[in-house]
C-alpha cells in the first residue's frame, strides 16, 4: 500500500488472526505487469505468483472470494512485505489510514462451527428489545446453549489481539464474519 488512500479503488479491510500453522496453503493472485515491448495488455502480461498462507487467512479468502464479481481486499499478509523491516514499519504506521479508508472492515472470526452458527442466529433475538427481558428469564436447554455459544464466541482468540480494537475503532463500517455468517458490528 504504497499509493494514496486517496486515488485507489475501494476496498474491503481484512481483521483477522494469523495463527501459529506454518504457511503451506497455497494461493495464486493474479496480477497485471506490462511488458515494456507490448503497448496493449495481453495475456503474456498476466503473472499468477503462487504464495502460501495460514490456514486462518486461506479460509477467509476462500469464504470471501465471489465468483461473479471481484472482490478487492486490504491484507497485511499480502500487501505488506515483511522480509523487508523498514516498509513494515510504513505499513504499521499507516494501519488507522488504511483500515478508516476502507469502505467496509472484515473481522474474521474463523470457519462455521455449530456454536458459532447458534450464535449468529441467536444475536438478532437478542437486539429486540421487545423480547428481551422474556429471552432472559426463559430456561430452556435451547435459550442456555445459545447464551453458552453467544458467550462461546465473544471468547474468541481475536477479540483479545490489540491490533483489532484499533482497527474496529477507525472503522467507518464492519462487519463481524465467522464462515458464511455475517452480522455488522454495530449488531
Amino acid at each position: 500500500v504504497t499509493e494514496s488512500l486517496q486515488n485507489c479503488r475501494p476496498y474491503q479491510a481484512l481483521s483477522y488472526l494469523w495463527g501459529d500453522d506454518l504457511p503451506n496453503k497455497p494461493i495464486t493472485i493474479l496480477t497485471y505487469k506490462p511488458t515494456l515491448k507490448s503497448k496493449l495488455p495481453t495475456l503474456r502480461d498476466l503473472r499468477a505468483p503462487k504464495l502460501f498462507t495460514r490456514s486462518n487467512l486461506f479460509e477467509a479468502l476462500h469464504q470471501l472470494r465471489q465468483r461473479d464479481e471481484p472482490v478487492t481486499l486490504y491484507v497485511d499478509a499480502l500487501c505488506i512485505n515483511h522480509e523487508n523491516a523498514s516498509e513494515r514499519h510504513l505499513q504499521a504506521s499507516r494501519t488507522q489510514e488504511i483500515f478508516n479508508k476502507a469502505s467496509n472492515v472484515i473481522v474474521w472470526l474463523g470457519i462455521d462451527t455449530p456454536a458459532n452458527k447458534m450464535a449468529f442466529e441467536f444475536i438478532p433475538k437478542v437486539l429486540d428489545m421487545n423480547g428481551f427481558d422474556r429471552l432472559i428469564k426463559e430456561d430452556s436447554d435451547t435459550t442456555n446453549q445459545c447464551w453458552d455459544a453467544l458467550a462461546e464466541l465473544m471468547r474468541n482468540r481475536l477479540f483479545g489481539r490489540r491490533w483489532v480494537i484499533q482497527e474496529l475503532a477507525v472503522a467507518r463500517r464492519a462487519a463481524l464474519h465467522c464462515g458464511s455468517h455475517t452480522i455488522q458490528w454495530p449488531d
